[in-house]
Parts: structure tokens; sequence; C-alpha cells
């Protein structure tokens, strides 16, 4: 009975094979061979590259002759391609993290984990943009950006005016001295040209007369003092940072506000986050004011909404502040002992009725030490 389910098996096996292989299989006309052998014909795999599907790889099924291929694999693969190769299944597939997006003429940089803007371009506004179009639009078209100062300046000949923006140096000469004066670049001053001097408002021809001139005054054209994405101030001649911007660690630049990432519940302001309102912002998250309070002065504290995003903290009732108050101890409960009472029925009864109790008592037979302790208690 087993040695009849072993066949079946192995001939359902068969039949499962067949239709598989047939579905894959070349007929081969019967031919002649150069030493006049005929060979009958026959089926075969259709060609491919791949040696693993044909009917003389070992363990597959050939129906020419309706057996299973016997044989090594290794040794078939190295008859196949001619020579001993060394066989590894395929390499896994692994998904690499993406790169992060960053704006637009810039890339990231991995080494910093930051988007870095492309040479010759500039961070404004939270783009890139190119640094002399930046300068352009903030110095006018007489200024270029200086990567070595990351600044912009004014071209040569032209120089920074009372407003901020780079004009010739020639013609700021001459609306302050006349225009018969020049700029000299080596003293950084407007001088009055060769033949004219000075006359205390202008510079004019110089007479051989003599005349009690003032000397050629010693006037210094603005410079540009203030960095990038800064701005000089009209009202206190300092330099500040444009909106957006704040200055670095060292106070010599203006740099980028970083707008955080904030969690469910919370929006960016400035460089942290606001929580909605009766919680506050600590740790990355939004928490519940008296969750706020708890983390800096332990328990027994109640919190309630302040100001500036942050946490009132107050402590829990029957409780009050240490002297350093930095937590809050329980208050000593004082225990006030009752005070003795007298009796004030002797106040409120006259002496008639108090008799007229002890004639009461009396006529009931009452015990003669009931009756001495009711006088007493009422004062008789």
């Amino acid at each position: 009975m087993d040695m009849k389910k072993y066949w079946l098996g192995g001939l359902l096996f068969i039949a499962f094979l067949l239709p598989l292989s047939n579905a894959y299989a070349v007929s081969v006309s019967g031919y002649y061979r150069s030493n006049g052998t005929y060979v009958q014909p026959y089926e075969r795999t259709a060609p491919d590259s791949s040696p693993y599907n044909n009917y003389g790889y070992p363990g597959n099924y050939n129906p020419n002759t309706g057996t299973i291929t016997g044989g090594s694999q290794e040794a078939y693969l190295n008859n196949y391609y001619g020579t001993s190769r060394t066989y590894s299944s395929p390499s896994p597939s692994y998904s690499y993290p993406t790169t992060p997006s960053c704006p637009t003429n810039s890339s990231y940089d991995s080494l910093s984990s930051n988007c870095k803007c492309y040479s010759g371009y500039i961070v404004s506004n939270g783009s890139c943009v190119n640094a002399n179009s930046y300068c352009y639009s903030n110095y006018g078209y007489s200024s270029s950006y200086d990567s070595l100062s990351k600044t912009c300046k004014c071209d040569s000949g032209y120089l920074l005016d009372s407003s901020g923006q780079c004009k010739s140096a020639s013609s700021i000469c001459s609306s302050q001295i006349g225009l018969m004066s020049q700029y000299n670049s080596l003293t950084n001053k407007c001088e009055c040209m060769s033949g004219y001097e000075y006359n205390g408002s202008s510079c004019v021809y110089k007479s051989t007369s003599t005349y009690n001139y003032s000397p050629t005054p010693t006037y210094s054209p603005p410079t540009q003092t203030c960095p990038v994405n800064s701005y000089l101030s009209s009202t206190d001649s300092k330099c500040h940072c444009n909106s957006g911007y704040q200055n670095d660690s060292t106070n010599t630049s203006c740099v980028l506000i970083p707008v955080p990432q904030c969690p469910a519940g919370a929006s960016p302001n400035g460089n942290t986050c606001a929580c909605a309102y009766g919680s506050a912002y600590r740790n990355g998250q939004c928490i519940t004011n008296t969750a706020d309070c708890e983390l800096t002065f332990g328990l027994n504290v109640t919190g309630s909404p302040g100001t500036s995003n942050n946490s009132s903290c107050n402590c829990s009732s029957g409780y009050k502040w240490n002297p350093t108050k930095t937590s809050c101890i329980a208050q000593p409960v004082t225990i006030t002992a009752p005070t003795k009472t007298t009796n004030s029925s002797s106040s409120s009864l006259t002496t008639a009725q108090i008799d007229s109790i002890i004639a009461l008592l009396q006529s009931f037979g009452a015990d003669a030490k009931i009756i001495a302790n009711v006088k007493t208690s009422l004062g008789r």
C-alpha cells in the first residue's frame, strides 16, 4: 500500500512538471550529425541567458528522458560558463535614507547636516539669493559681495554716502566741497584739485593774493561697517540686524533666526515654540502648567498660565514656600486646646426657681446625694 502511494506521488509530480516544462519548450527537428549519426527529434528549453531552467541542469525534469536530471549543479555551471565560478545569493535590497530637500540654489552638507547655499549665494529671508543681487538691492548697483569678509562693499571709486548707498566718490566730494575737488583714496579724504584751495565752503581757484582761508576740511566719507543682513540705523548710527536675523554669539554678524520644529499643539514663536493656553513648552513638548512647575519645584505645587509662554507656580493648599523658595513644604498645624466653660445655669436661674427644682426632686423621693449635687451645680 505504501509503495503504491509512493509511485502515485511520483506520477503526480511528473504530471505537474510536464505542463510547466512544455510552456517553455522548443521542438527541435531530427537531423544528421557530421559523422552520419541521425539525431531523433527532441525538445529543449527556450534559449535565454540563464542555465538554471535548462533540462540538463541537475534537479530539473527532462521530458525527453522522463527523469529528473542528476549530477552536481556546481559542475554543470562550471562547464556551462567554461570556468570555475563562485556563486552567491543575490544581495539584499536596502532602503537608504533620502537626502533632505534644500531650498533653491543650495545643497545638503552631510558634514554639518545642514543646507548650504551655493558659492556666490547667501542666505536672505530664509532663501539662498545671489550675493551681488543682494548687495545691489541694499547698497545700489555700484556695490558687490566680498566673500572674504562676507560683507557688501562699494566698488572701486565708490563710497557709502549718508543714505547708505554706494555713490561715486567724486560726486560725494563735489557735494561737500565743490566741483573742483577730488577724492584721495590714500587718505580717504576729499581734497581740492591742484591749483585750487578751500575757502571755507568750497574749492576755488588759488589766487596769488593772500587770503585768510581755512585749510581744506578733513572730510571722511562714511564707510560701510555693518555686516551682511544688517543696516545702519540713522537714529543711533549703529548696525542692527534685519528682520528675521539675530546677532551671533560674538556680536559681529547677523545670522538667520532658526525656525524650531514644534510638536503638536505648539507653534513657532521666535527661536522657541509657544504652546496652547494652559500649557508650557518644556523639553521639546507641551505639558500642563502644573507639570511644568513640578519639574522646577517638585511636588505640592500648582501651575497656571504665566507670561511669555511660561507658568506661574504656587504652593498647593496646606503648603508654603521654603525660605529659599525652591520647593513647597507642609505648613505646621496649630492645635488650640478647648477653653474651659463655666456653667451659667446659676446666673440664668433665680433663687426661687432653684428652690422649686429641689422641692420637686424631694417630692419624687430623690436620693440626698443627687439633691446635693444639683444644689452644687446650680450654685446653692
